[in-house]
């Protein structure tokens, strides 16, 4: 049974690749976090329920998400950028994003008291979407996933019989 072992540490691999370059994730969290919901668990499975006031209306999460969409794709997560211009892109994005929510606060139900709220969230999403870019941190990450999935192959191609003579040099593997 070892080909088995072998289909589902790919598969898994395969897997959390994925995850790693998925932000949809990210944006769902983000979306029912500003309508007041959380994801509950029950017999049948998950889904997400009204347990507190929305912190903003659709208009609002739309324009926040759509705002914040750019920086939390597997572009950015795939990138190399330095510390520095990790700051400068915070910074500019949060700058731009807040001094909207500013203008539009009453346009997008956002009540001042939840204000300051909103902006640490969408803060805390952008800077840790851009910090998994600094120093090509997910690239080298998935990187070593895919030499790892590599490496098993041949593992398991050298614990297999050899059939044929070409496959014994794997065996020092």
């Amino acid at each position: 049974m070892p080909q088995l072992e072998y289909q589902d540490s790919r598969e898994q691999g395969e897997t959390d690749v994925k995850w790693l370059e998925d932000s949809a994730g990210i944006l769902e969290e983000l979306e029912h976090d500003f309508r007041g919901e959380e994801l509950i668990e029950t017999k049948s499975g998950y889904f997400w329920k009204r347990t507190g006031e929305p912190i903003m209306n659709d208009k609002g999460i739309r324009s926040v998400l759509s705002s914040i969409r750019h920086i939390t794709n597997k572009n950015t997560f795939m990138s190399n950028v330095t510390s520095k211009r990790v700051s400068d892109l915070c910074f500019d994005t949060q700058s731009t994003i807040t001094t909207e929510l500013f203008y539009k606060y009453q346009e997008f139900g956002i009540a001042p008291e939840y204000f300051t709220k909103v902006v640490i969230m969408i803060s805390n999403v952008i800077e840790l979407a851009l910090r998994r870019a600094e120093g090509a941190g997910d690239r080298r990450a998935i990187t070593g996933m895919s030499q790892n999935i590599t490496k098993q192959e041949i593992r398991q191609v050298s614990e297999e019989p050899a059939k044929k003579e070409g496959l014994t040099r794997f065996k020092n593997f």
